[in-house]
């Protein structure tokens, strides 16, 4: 059969896609609560496993997952800094855990200020300035780890410093100099077997002012011990002493195409090694994932030189966590002044996990055994436009399993979260929050087939359809291939869903994000919701931009929708 008349083929019945594999949509989630009111600049905190809170203007909510209600508490407006104004108003810029409260900070008429809840009634916090920025769109950060608390909000004064504001003294803070203009994007804590040992990692962008690269702002990540007793230099008794910086890469070197700009990170514990993962984009918003080992990255840190920095001997080397004293004077000099590394924070096998055209904004990652003994990372990636995509890493590259849709109306996704234990995420928006099972398999649920050729490492075919592997660890999986030769001969599993789990075919606009894949045109019959593989268009071919090589038959799809098929006889000179 020719090109021309497989496209040809049944016309009225059928319609072509370009796949990059079969990748099913599933609309809105059934655990959904709305907002009483849309917020501007609602901040969200994970409490348990089914219970949120948000805080809004004027307003705590209390989400609970469990009885789907929502409660709210209203943010007390006698304010003492909102004197007789009646519109006084307060966002609140944090919401978490400390000292067994739950901390609500926000800022009231510019000014900061802090409530704890006991409960259900907000009571006023005396600790204020530097928890929360004076307006709620200043990009600040706040990390809180057991009792203590780190912040990069600076009361009355401009400066870009992170510093220690809660818990055990003293309270460090870093110099003027580690940062350039940054945009902070995440604080994370790294524990060790030594408590002396632990590190805070702190990402973000900065002001490009050095001759290495072209960029004009470049994403970093800074290294401190977050034990660190400050240098024994009297002037800067206050300091963190071990801070160090480094750029980070993601992309593909070996085709000199990077993604400069930082967007998300998220740290995953796993089963046999630490990972941080980095959301990249560039200047077309096109996105790339990169992960890295966090021990090549705690070695980098540990190795590398200064970049500029003068060879000559130091007492001990820049960045090394001690143990009760305080760094030498002629070490922490050397720091301030030549604080980041010759050597960069490169990704695990020195290129990306993947890119994609898509504009992701947020990204999570889980693990999950399959059936067949085999750990796989589930990454989770937010869209601009409002969806969720999954997506598993296998050994030569990833593969998008699924498209979710997780509310009725299309709306900015702000909020991101994962919950591990029960492989739980959690999503929000400015009007509403829901929560997704990953184990929820019903978007393949229609035959052995679909549920295996899935590849979704969280579900597996039984006799009673596409189920959970979390629930019960039996049936037909295959993560690497996704073909299973159980399947031959047994009936189609039709099972129908209600509106709010209904599957639908559709593209992945014609992107190959799969390392060394491939991208083929199938023929999908419309009615039945079908695949019949067309055997003229498998003309596989590697890809690296999507399906650049199929733009033959990309623009003889354009034209068949549009009718032109007078066009189509041109375009093959027939």
């Amino acid at each position: 059969m020719s090109l021309l008349q497989c496209l040809l083929f049944q016309l009225g019945s059928y319609f072509i896609l370009c796949l990059a594999g079969m990748i099913p949509w599933t609309e809105q989630s059934q655990d959904v609560l709305a907002f009483p009111m849309k917020q501007r600049y609602p901040v969200f905190y994970l409490y348990s496993q089914d219970k949120l809170y948000v805080g809004g203007m004027n307003v705590l909510y209390f989400m609970d997952f469990t009885t789907m209600e929502v409660n709210k508490t209203v943010i007390n407006k006698e304010h003492p800094r909102c004197g007789d104004t009646k519109n006084c108003t307060i966002y609140v810029t944090l919401v978490g855990q400390l000292e067994k409260d739950l901390l609500v900070c926000g800022t009231v008429e510019t000014m900061p200020a802090c409530w704890k809840l006991k409960e259900n009634t907000i009571q006023q916090y005396t600790l204020a300035d530097e928890f929360s920025p004076r307006t709620p769109e200043t990009n600040n950060l706040v990390l809180i780890t057991g009792n203590e608390v780190y912040s990069t909000n600076n009361g009355k004064t401009v400066k870009n410093i992170f510093k220690k504001i809660h818990g055990k003294k003293p309270f460090l803070y870093t110099g003027d100099d580690l940062m350039k203009n940054p945009h902070y994007i995440k604080a994370l804590v790294v524990d060790s077997e030594e408590e002396v040992q632990d590190k805070i990692l702190l990402f973000f962008i900065e002001d490009n002012e050095n001759v290495r690269s072209t960029e004009k702002r470049i994403s970093m990540v800074a290294r401190m011990c977050k034990n660190d007793p400050g240098p024994s230099k009297l002037s800067a008794y206050n300091r963190f002493s071990t801070a160090l910086k480094s750029r980070m890469i993601c992309g593909y070197p070996k085709a000199k195409q990077y993604f400069p700009y930082l967007q998300d990170v998220f740290m995953l514990k796993g089963k046999e090694k630490n990972l941080i993962y980095g959301l990249f984009t560039n200047a077309w918003n096109h996105s790339a994932v990169c992960s890295y080992n966090l021990l090549d990255t705690e070695k980098t840190f540990d190795s590398s030189s200064l970049w500029r920095a003068p060879k000559t001997n130091l007492p001990i080397s820049p960045g090394t966590c001690l143990q009760g004293n305080r760094t030498p004077e002629a070490t922490f000099d050397r720091a301030s002044e030549f604080p980041e590394l010759q050597d960069w924070i490169e990704p695990s096998g020195k290129e990306a996990v993947f890119q994609n055209s898509s504009h992701y904004r947020k990204i999570v990652v889980d693990e999950v055994e399959a059936l067949d003994g085999n750990s796989y990372r589930v990454i989770l990636l937010a869209t601009a436009g409002g969806t969720v995509q999954k997506i598993v890493e296998i050994d030569d590259g990833v593969v998008s399993v699924l498209k979710m849709n997780p509310f009725n109306e299309t709306k900015e996704i702000i909020y991101l979260t994962l919950e591990p234990k029960m492989h739980l995420l959690y999503v929000g928006t400015n009007a509403e929050v829901t929560r997704l099972p990953l184990d929820d398999c019903t978007a393949y649920n229609e035959t052995c087939e679909d549920c295996v050729r899935s590849r979704d490492p969280y579900c597996s075919w039984t006799e009673n359809g596409c189920q959970s592997i979390l629930k019960q660890r039996r049936g037909s999986q295959n993560i690497t291939h996704g073909v299973d030769t159980t399947c031959s001969g047994q009936s189609d599993f039709k099972r129908r869903k209600n509106n709010s789990s209904l599957t639908r075919l559709v593209s992945e606009n014609a992107t190959c994000i799969t390392r060394n894949s491939t991208c083929t045109c199938t023929l999908i019959l419309e009615e039945m919701q079908r695949s019949i593989p067309c055997v003229a268009l498998k003309r596989s071919v590697n890809v690296g931009n999507g399906c650049a090589a199929h733009s033959q038959q990309l623009i003889l799809i354009a034209l068949l929708f549009m009718g032109h098929l007078k066009l189509i006889f041109l375009f093959f000179g027939l």
